[in-house]
């Protein structure tokens, strides 16, 4: 009885790491993409604006 409860709790948990490790996967690969985004935001903003200085 007490083995079955130790490997209920035991897959309970691994499943709760599971679940842990895939959100910090996906906040981490969120946090990534939104600098790649900003940068490139930025990026494309600075060209505009220097861009539009030069044609005046």
């Amino acid at each position: 009885m007490k083995h079955k409860v130790l490997h209920l709790l035991f897959k309970r948990s691994l499943s709760l790491y599971k679940v842990q490790l895939s959100g910090m996967f996906i906040l981490i690969s969120i946090g990534v993409l939104s600098i790649i985004q900003l940068n490139v935001i930025g990026w494309t903003d600075g060209r505009r604006l220097r861009g539009g200085r030069d044609e005046r």
